[in-house]
């Protein structure tokens, strides 16, 4: 786990790292991960299990589901 972010380190599965992370994660239980920025909600990632990991932003409106973490924290931060 990337102890600054609150996400879990996946460089050992070929996964791009996020450069410039603009957002700030917590993770206040297992399998969610919120995202602020400037002190504001940003949007939320949570494990679906198998299915993968739905990102949600921060209306709550549905952003995507994705096969890794690090698509879904990728997008959220594209977005912003």
């Amino acid at each position: 786990m990337d102890s600054t972010s609150g996400i879990p380190d996946e460089e050992g599965f070929g996964a791009r790292p996020a450069i410039g992370l603009p957002l700030a994660w917590s993770s206040p239980f297992d399998g969610v991960w919120v995202a602020h920025r400037d002190g504001r909600f940003a949007g939320m990632i949570q494990s679906m299990g198998a299915e993968g990991y739905k990102l949600t932003g921060d209306r709550g409106q549905h952003l995507g589901q994705y096969r890794a973490l690090y698509e879904a924290r990728n997008s959220l931060v594209d977005s912003w």
